[in-house]
């Protein structure tokens, strides 16, 4: 897999996504004012575009990009600054975009996708609208999980029942998963554990302080967490406890499964 990345990749966020893309992908990087002979003479597999506040770049800029590489998917990461204007200034038809967590908790899914020669969301025609992504996560194959012969025990801490209940019917949504899997009460205070499911409300010091009295009771195998609009201050800081994920909401199934389950692996149709 080859990127040309555009933009100010040494924006915060942007540093922080690019810097954990796996090794083994090319990235050129390169201004959004570059000159034409900083265009590569390979075809890209995505172009990503980096956007750092809203309207900082036009659509006819982003069709000059279209010009020079037709067969390239356009893939704009949107920066903090740009979040709620989608809804006051809406993107550009004809392009794929989301924001830079949306991005980092995407991309390790479509990246396996696409090293399996499977459909990735990138491979639908560019639309302004999601629908065909999710559309495409509902055709591919499904990732089949390889467990030890133990089962896991997770706890699901929030304050919102409703993630409670969703959390839950997720890892218990067929027969299989429940011979594997058990979920710990609502408002429970067990200690043992193996995976850890935390839902941030917020990241005052008091939240923090409560998240981290948890570590100190018990090491899950997996600590995956949840917030609505996070940082990248909040994402290393979690990085420091060891957390596997932090996750925006809303939020893909697939993503969350692959997060919590190392053993994952996407499988051809029939294979």
């Amino acid at each position: 897999m080859k990127l040309l990345i555009v933009g100010n990749s040494e924006q915060p966020e942007f540093r922080f996504v690019l810097n954990r893309i796996p090794a083994e992908i090319f990235q050129k990087k390169i201004a959004f004012d570059y000159e034409k002979s900083e265009l590569p003479d390979w075809i890209p597999t995505l172009v990503l575009v980096l956007q750092s506040f809203p309207g900082e770049f036009s659509s006819a800029e982003m069709d000059t990009l279209k010009t020079h590489f037709p067969i390239s998917p356009r893939v704009v990461i949107q920066g903090s600054w740009c979040e709620g204007s989608r809804r006051t200034d809406p993107p550009p038809k004809g392009i794929h975009y989301l924001y830079w967590h949306e991005f980092h908790t995407l991309f390790p899914t479509e990246y396996a996708a696409w090293q399996k020669g499977l459909g990735t969301i990138w491979s639908q025609p560019e639309m302004g609208e999601r629908d065909l992504w999710f559309l495409e996560e509902v055709h591919r194959p499904v990732e089949i999980p390889n467990f030890s012969p133990a089962p896991l025990t997770f706890r699901i801490q929030t304050e919102d029942y409703a993630l409670y209940a969703l959390l839950r019917d997720i890892f218990l949504r067929d027969a299989y998963w429940q011979k594997s899997i058990s979920i710990l009460p609502f408002s429970t205070t067990e200690t043992s554990y193996d995976v850890l499911l935390f839902d941030f409300p917020d990241f005052q010091p008091a939240t923090r302080e409560r998240f981290s009295e948890f570590l100190l009771h018990t090491t899950p195998e997996k600590t995956v967490t949840f917030s609505e609009f996070p940082r990248v201050k909040e994402w290393l800081w979690l990085e420091s406890l060891g957390v596997t994920a932090l996750f925006s909401k809303p939020f893909r199934i697939r993503d969350l499964l692959r997060q919590s389950y190392p053993c994952f692996s996407l499988k051809k149709p029939n294979s």
